[in-house]
Formats: structure tokens, C-alpha cells, sequence
């Protein structure tokens, strides 16, 4: 009982961060879309920044079924320095079972973010298989090809394999 009372009263004194960024708002699922494009209009302006990755976990917290808003999300934790592998994996896969509105298919990104997650957490056959998913939906083969050499001059070895893989099966 005595340990019960402690973990009560320590629950009790956690208070919410001052830097929460949905502290005290009361955000709908239209707002999602408008701090989603404020978001994507920073990160174009200003590359990853905190006050980008805020904007996108709120449009995330008014909105966590829209498909775009998770995807943006899972790619800005990829930007950060250092990249939140493991969440930014679970919230392209979330992206992805998300059915979205003003796109048919899954976004191309979405697999993309997917796969290097996937091999930055040491899942190099979801990594490969997750790449050959951006190569089928890929309007372009060289610009996705090109855009595959690039992830592993940015993220590393850990996506040379995958990215091989991809090639070998682009070339064939």
C-alpha cells in the first residue's frame, strides 16, 4: 500500500510541460490541415526546425486519422538531429493504413520515410521491401533511383543494402 501512495502522489505532482505544444488548446480535425500546410510552408522556408516539428505534432493532435498530417510527422523525426528512427517507422505505418481523401493510393513518401526508418532501426528487409513498394508507385524511375543514392549519402550504410536491392531490381 505504501508504494501505492507513492506512485499516486508522484502521478499526481507530473504536470504538463511547458513546452507541450497541445497544452491547454482545443484543436479540431479542420485545423490539422491548416497547421499541416503552416508546417510544410516553415520546413520549406527554414529546413527542420523545432518550431516546425510543433506545428506538425499539433496538426498531428487535431487530427491523428489524417494520412498526410502522420506522414509529415514521420518524415520530420527522421530530420532531427538525431533522427527518432523508431517513432518516425511506427507513424509512417500508421500513415499508411490511413485511408486519405485527397489521395487514392499511398503517398509515395510515406513508403519512402517507411523504408529508411525501417533500415535505421536495423530492419533492413522491411527497408528493401518498403523502397521496391517506391520504385512500383514511382511516376519517375531515374529521379527515384537518383532520390535512393541521396538517402544513403544522408542517412548512411544502414541504407546501402535496401537501396542496392532496389537498383538491382530498377536495372532489371
Amino acid at each position: 500500500i505504501r508504494d501505492d501512495d507513492e506512485v499516486r502522489a508522484a502521478a499526481a505532482a507530473v504536470a504538463r510541460s511547458p513546452g507541450d505544444p497541445l497544452g491547454g488548446m482545443t484543436l479540431l480535425p479542420r485545423d490539422a490541415q491548416q497547421l499541416n500546410d503552416q508546417a510544410r510552408a516553415e520546413y520549406a522556408r527554414r529546413g527542420s526546425t523545432a518550431d516546425v516539428l510543433m506545428l506538425q505534432v499539433r496538426a498531428f493532435g487535431a487530427n491523428p486519422m489524417d494520412a498526410e498530417v502522420a506522414g509529415n510527422l514521420a518524415f520530420l523525426l527522421l530530420r532531427q538531429r538525431p533522427a527518432q528512427a523508431e517513432a518516425a517507422r511506427q507513424l509512417a505505418l500508421h500513415a499508411l493504413t490511413l485511408r486519405n481523401a485527397r489521395q487514392a493510393d499511398a503517398r509515395i513518401e510515406d513508403w519512402a520515410t517507411f523504408a529508411i526508418a525501417s533500415a535505421l532501426t536495423g530492419r533492413e528487409r522491411d527497408a528493401r521491401n518498403a523502397l521496391l513498394v517506391t520504385l512500383a508507385l514511382a511516376p519517375n524511375l531515374d529521379r527515384q533511383c537518383k532520390a535512393a543514392l541521396d538517402v544513403v549519402a544522408l542517412y548512411g550504410e544502414r541504407l546501402r543494402a535496401p537501396v542496392e536491392a532496389m537498383l538491382q531490381s530498377a536495372h532489371s
